[in-house]
């Protein structure tokens, strides 16, 4: 969007305060959604889940609320709004809705969509915290927590090569406050306070000041994390802080822009820990909560067209990953043991290969293959090989001859396999790649760390349909199962194994083995990678 070159000697602040106010924010609805909306706006009741899930549309009707003092001094949120306003003025307001509708095909839209995508899953995360007390304001609370993002709604739409440069960096490493205020000349977040208060909210700048954390009650919070819900006395003063009631909006926001980069990072695991301690909850237990809002967010189709769903990137392979393929002769036998798609060029340099030692056929079975989770658990294996090898015969003795393993790779949105066996096109197995599991059946069952499925013959058909295209063809008419792997109660990936095409039905007793061998696989494939890492000689 073009704009007038400021004055040179122009407040920053004040130039933009002007530039966002003449933004429109176009609806996330598409058509379908759109003619949804506005069939439904007699009924309040029925449209308001509709609108509430469009943030421009929710936006607007609040501003046009605020217009009036008697609903401007009491607002508590969309479901108030739509009371004051009444059916007829909601009716006329989406008949004359004049700003558009987003369309992701364009850059500044795509981005914007991105910005307000990253606002519902705080929204959302909020939502599930508050889920786990009796909270009376638990709805303006959460439209608190989108309201904090409206400036980076509209940013894109005003200078959209600027919006791609903060991202860039942001993407490459650099914290998303500190880029913002280089590109900008300002605090972003100051902008949005009086870009609220300029569209008519009162409050805005005693609501900011309320949710505010400074970084060192941020860090004090999240030292004092803890593994269980036992409560412990904090101190007086941090006390104090963390029982603000919208301090939970703006750590609900600032996870959410987190996790749009990633769940691994440092700055995530303390955000997670301060926000354990201002919930008076378990970490693992706000984690958990946190995971399960990623999944809901990226069935919301909405904000995820052209985006990388949130849910993508709740799983990664470790860092140390450095096994490759066998050579293609090996590859094409059915003892063949390990593959994994090409690895990042800082890694290809230390790759190894996988092979059987001497004399070894992988498919042996007997009480040492059985022996292999107490293995695991004891921290038994030398080496990635001898532990893949393991794996290997552990799943045939328990008569699954075929099987795969996917891990995510480095890129967020990849799921490809890393270690198979038994498949007659044995090319093609190690080759797949699964571009996202959005909205197929592994999306649920990689979002549980402990999750395994067996699908049996009578279910195959129906679930063949929930599976990624690649994987189509995979099914046996016996059945098959999968099972997530994990490492520290994070999902890393999972295991696919069958019986193969005419053989037997898959049966309880071999997923109960799977199942078992699934619990332990991770922490040891970590700690192997870990070791052989390294050991591995480093260049000079």
């Amino acid at each position: 969007m073009a704009s007038a070159v400021p004055a040179p000697n122009a407040d920053p602040l004040s130039v933009w305060r002007k530039r966002l106010l003449g933004v429109s924010l176009p609806a996330v609805a598409d058509a379908a959604a759109w003619k949804a909306l506005r069939d439904d706006a007699a009924d309040l009741d029925a449209v308001q889940p509709g609108i509430e899930l469009d943030l421009p549309v929710a936006l607007s009707l609040m501003v046009e609320a605020c217009r009036s003092p008697r609903i401007a001094a009491n607002l508590s949120g969309l479901q108030h709004v739509l009371r004051m306003l009444g059916s007829d003025a909601l009716k006329l307001r989406m008949q004359r809705w004049q700003a558009g509708h987003l369309d992701p095909g364009k850059p500044d839209h795509l981005r914007a969509l991105q910005a307000m995508a990253t606002s519902r899953l705080a929204c959302l995360f909020h939502a599930r915290w508050m889920r786990h007390g009796r909270v009376a304001d638990a709805e303006q609370r959460m439209w608190i927590t989108a309201l904090l993002g409206v400036a980076r709604w509209k940013l894109p739409l005003v200078d959209t090569d600027l919006a791609r440069e903060i991202e860039r960096r942001v993407v490459a490493g650099e914290r998303r406050q500190a880029v913002e205020r280089s590109v900008l000349g300002f605090d972003l977040d100051a902008l949005n306070v009086l870009h609220l208060e300029d569209l008519g909210f009162v409050d805005a700048r005693s609501m900011a000041g309320r949710a505010r954390l400074s970084p060192a009650q941020m860090a004090a919070a999240a030292r004092r994390a803890r593994a269980d819900d036992i409560p412990e006395p904090l101190p007086p003063q941090l006390a104090r802080v963390l029982r603000e009631p919208l301090v939970s909006c703006s750590l609900a926001y600032a996870l959410a822009l987190e996790t749009q980069v990633g769940w691994h990072s440092t700055r995530c695991r303390r955000l997670v820990g301060a926000a354990a301690t201002c919930l008076n909850r378990a970490a693992d237990g706000v984690l958990n909560d946190l995971h399960r809002a990623a999944i809901e967010a990226s069935g919301e189709t909405l904000y995820t067209r052209g985006l990388l769903a949130p849910a993508a990137r709740l799983i990664r392979i470790p860092a140390g990953r450095t096994v490759s393929q066998p050579p293609a002769s090996r590859a094409a036998s059915p003892a063949a043991t390990a593959s994994s798609a090409p690895a990042p060029p800082a890694a290809r340099r230390r790759t190894q290969q996988v092979r059987p030692a001497s004399g070894q056929a992988v498919e042996r079975s007997g009480p040492a293959a059985a022996a292999f989770p107490e293995r695991c658990r004891a921290q038994g294996f030398s080496a990635l090989p001898e532990f893949l090898r393991a794996a290997a015969a552990f799943l045939v003795d328990a008569g699954l001859p075929r099987f795969a393993l996917f891990l995510r790779m480095r890129q967020p949105d990849r799921t490809a396999v890393y270690f198979t066996q038994g498949f007659s096109d044995a090319s093609a197995v190690r080759s797949t790649s699964l571009s996202s599991l959005d909205g197929t059946l592994l999306e649920r069952l990689i979002a549980d760390p402990r999750a395994a499925y067996l699908i049996t013959p009578s279910q195959v058909d129906s679930v063949r349909g929930k599976l990624p295209e690649a994987l189509s063809g995979w099914p046996p008419a016996g059945g098959f199962i999968i099972a997530t792997i994990q490492a520290s109660e994070r999902p890393m990936g999972f295991w696919w194994a069958d019986a193969g095409e005419g053989a037997a039905q898959t049966d309880a007793r071999q997923f109960l083995a799977v199942r078992q061998m699934a619990s332990v696989f991770g922490a040891e494939f970590t700690r192997l990678v870990r070791l052989q890492r390294s050991a591995a000689p480093r260049r000079p």
